[in-house]
């Protein structure tokens, strides 16, 4: 009866598939049916649970993004789509390799949670049962959560593999980056030269006002005191000068300091 929606399916699933390699292996996960909770908290719990799914790797399928992707007279066959062989039928149409069935039962004021998880065909290969105290959604939706990476552990794919998956949330990488040249040595150089040049100001300032002070009759102490002052400002600058050279030799030859720093950037598909 419902073979041609099968078919349909297939052919839309082929046609709709961008051409990369998802390699996150895709689950179908089935609707909870339950009357332990109201129909909107049911989807509350959908929802959660494919997110649980998500975090262990895997490509979550929905009913609801099936009936999405279907016009509506496929849509209508669908509903009539219920039992465990006809969804593993509708899976295997869509590239799923697994099912996850959860299902949620009222034991006196408890409530049993259990997840049964199957291949494409229907064939079971884990299951998780758990028994909550009370009744609350909350309650139930933490027990989930605690089943679900029990459930997929044999079959859980390699962490590496989210990264080609569409769904897969970005994720913080190190970009190695050139280190930038250490310079302290050139600095150093330019500062001392800069202090040797404040002095041969001083000392500048200094013989120009000895040879300003030296009068006809001057005696010749007073004359060698102003050559030293020369003698000693003229070294000075010169000392400036070299410093000034060297620090330029330094700035231009600087190499990068051991273990340089890199940057962070946000890969991931967005």
């Amino acid at each position: 009866m419902v073979s041609a929606l099968f078919a349909g399916l297939a052919l839309l699933s082929l046609g709709s598939t961008p051409t990369v390699n998802r390699v996150a292996p895709k689950v179908l996960l089935l609707d909870l049916h339950t009357e332990v909770v109201a129909a909107p908290q049911v989807e509350v719990l959908q929802t959660f649970l494919a997110g649980a799914l998500r975090d262990q790797g895997f490509r979550v399928v929905t009913r609801a993004e099936i009936a999405d992707a279907l016009d509506l007279q496929h849509r209508r066959k669908l509903l009539g789509c219920d039992d465990t062989g006809c969804m593993a039928e509708l899976g295997g149409a869509l590239g799923v390799m697994y099912m996850v069935r959860p299902s949620v039962a009222a034991l006196d004021e408890k409530a049993a949670v259990a997840l049964v998880l199957t291949d494409d065909r229907g064939n079971a290969l884990a299951e998780t049962r758990g028994l909550v105290r009370d009744r609350r959604s909350t309650s139930i939706l933490a027990a989930f959560e605690g089943q679900v990476p029990k459930l997929v552990a044999s079959v859980r794919p390699v962490a590496s593999a989210r990264t080609d998956d569409a769904d897969a949330p970005p994720t913080l990488t190190r970009a190695p980056v050139s280190a930038a040249p250490d310079h302290t040595a050139a600095v150093v150089t330019w500062v001392i030269g800069g202090v040797l040049a404040a002095g041969a100001a001083v000392m500048t300032g200094l013989t120009i006002h000895g040879y300003g002070a030296l009068g006809p009759n001057y005696l010749e102490s007073d004359a060698q005191t102003v050559r030293t002052e020369a003698h000693v400002a003229d070294a000075l600058w010169a000392g400036a000068l070299v410093a000034g050279g060297v620090g330029t030799v330094l700035y231009f030859t600087a190499t990068p300091t051991p273990g340089g720093g890199g940057e962070i950037s946000l890969g991931g598909t967005f």
